[in-house]
């Protein structure tokens, strides 16, 4: 899956933008935004639909927006960005609710959670993905959801 292996290169790249040769400008992963855009020049070339900021409807009527969307793909992923300490179960209470609401978007087979660890705030990496990936049933409908713990 072309997803998986963009995913798997996140850490890579962000060193090497932030990390330039002499005398060529940075371009600085500092955010949850910097990350999206990476993440969506990188799928660009093998997912030609895909789009960000896609409305997704929430349980309590108003407008969620996934961060970046193929509809051909039916993938939805969704990046987060953990930037302070004691932030990663807030992030989770997120993940758990976008679940709720990204979920009724008739496009979304796959639901994909980025998690960007950039002070190292969770405990356990590998057991924070397997608490959420996994497939569900939610209101009859079949969705796999994947989450991945990457550093900067």
């Amino acid at each position: 899956m072309a997803i998986k292996r963009v995913i798997d290169s996140i850490t890579p790249a962000i060193r090497r933008f932030n990390e330039r040769e002499r005398g060529l400008a940075r371009w600085s992963i500092a955010c949850e935004d910097d990350v999206r855009d990476l993440v969506y020049v990188m799928l660009r070339a093998t997912i030609s639909d895909v789009r960000t900021e896609e409305p997704v409807p929430s349980r309590t009527g108003t407008h969620k927006f996934a961060d970046l969307v193929s509809e051909l793909a039916g993938v939805f992923v969704e990046i987060k960005w953990i930037a302070k300490r004691r932030q990663w179960r807030n992030i989770l209470r997120q993940i758990n609710d976008d679940i709720q609401s990204y979920f009724k978007h008739p496009s979304c087979d796959i639901l994909i959670f980025l998690v960007v660890d950039a002070v190292k705030d969770i405990p356990d990496p590998a057991q924070f993905e397997r608490s959420v990936s996994g497939k569900q049933t939610l209101d009859g409908k079949n969705i796999e959801i994947m989450a991945f713990v990457r550093e900067p």
